[in-house]
């Protein structure tokens, strides 16, 4: 699917597009043995320091290891293979048409990161269901085939962009819930929305070579992997220049951003001002989602929620040390 309206037509009913064939093979293969190698040198030297908590920073730069994955954090500089892969997005006709329609002229880069399955067994609930910031999108880039099915491929709800609200805190899915765990079971209208909602729930599935853009709106989690897939993902989030980022993003360091293409260093620049004109797939998804009309799914499940989180609050407050006083939260004695 090479055709760039028939592309934005699908993110714009999806919220997702996945583009085939797009890197040549060489340079896929050259982009994984370079970040493979960086991989391993985190995993070196973490065992030399005896290090076992998730997050570290060293010679890889900020990782995150886990026993299912292991992920490293703004790679900027690091594979002059996969920078010229990116720049590849920011600059050949297709793509970046599909980012004007989609996103807009500008955007801003919020993380520059690569996921690496380790193919431990990963069993559901690998990751809830969710959505990220307002605006936010994401550029995934397979350095590896990543098959159909509990292969721990990104999940995503086609359509989903367009529903009413984050299911992470509107609905009672499934852990991880803070609240009381018997609301876990009686979420009636819950798992009636689960049932129609997430029906045709897919996932982000490709062949090293080809990349996909999701709109963060979309329902998204991450599928189990069950059969030892070491997958490698880039994961690359953004926000058009109009939308603020929801924390503090860092820049790479002077000494990297010169060794950055000026595509790149354009994108990672936080001082860009906002597109000037509103007309794209991302502003259009958020002027016409839908809103949760009285006793639908959405608006019973939502209200389930409100419930269970109201009768779940004194449990809350103990369970992180905290109780009222005269309207104040004050530390618990137990």
């Amino acid at each position: 699917m090479k055709d760039l309206q028939t592309l934005v037509d699908t993110v714009r009913r999806d919220g997702f597009v996945v583009v085939r064939d797009f890197f040549p093979p060489d340079v896929v293969a050259r982009a994984h043995a370079e970040l493979e190698a960086w991989f391993q040198k985190d995993v070196e030297e973490r065992r030399a320091k005896g290090v076992t908590a998730p997050p570290f920073v060293g010679v890889a730069g900020s990782s995150q290891l886990t026993r299912p994955s292991h992920l490293l954090l703004d790679v900027y500089g690091k594979s002059p293979a996969f920078d010229s892969m990116f720049e590849r997005i920011l600059t050949e006709p297709l793509s970046r048409g599909l980012l004007r329609a989609v996103v807009g002229e500008r955007f801003k880069m919020r993380g520059y990161n690569i996921r690496r399955m380790s193919g431990a067994y990963d069993p559901p609930p690998a990751h809830e269901w969710h959505r990220d910031s307002r605006g936010e999108f994401c550029i995934g880039i397979f350095l590896t085939d990543v098959a159909p099915e509990e292969h721990g491929a990104t999940a995503l709800v086609p359509g989903s962009h367009l529903f009413p609200f984050d299911p992470r805190w509107n609905a009672l899915f499934s852990e991880p819930y803070r609240g009381l765990k018997v609301f876990l079971k009686k979420n009636r209208y819950s798992r009636r929305l689960a049932e129609t909602a997430l029906k045709g729930a897919a996932g982000a599935y490709g062949r090293r070579g080809d990349f996909y853009i999701f709109f963060n709106d979309v329902w998204h989690g991450r599928q189990p992997n069950l059969h030892g897939s070491q997958t490698m993902v880039a994961l690359l989030g953004a926000f058009p220049t109009e939308f603020p980022y929801p924390d503090k993003v860092p820049t790479p360091s002077r000494e990297v951003i010169e060794r950055l293409s000026p595509a790149i260093q354009e994108v990672i620049r936080q001082d860009q001002p906002p597109n000037p004109s509103r007309d794209t797939v991302i502003h259009e998804m958020l002027a016409t989602r839908r809103k949760a009309r009285f006793r639908d799914p959405f608006y019973m499940a939502r209200l389930e929620r409100k419930i269970a989180d109201a009768a779940s609050l004194p449990y809350i407050l103990y369970a992180n040390g905290l109780t009222f006083v005269r309207h104040r939260l004050v530390p618990a004695s137990h």
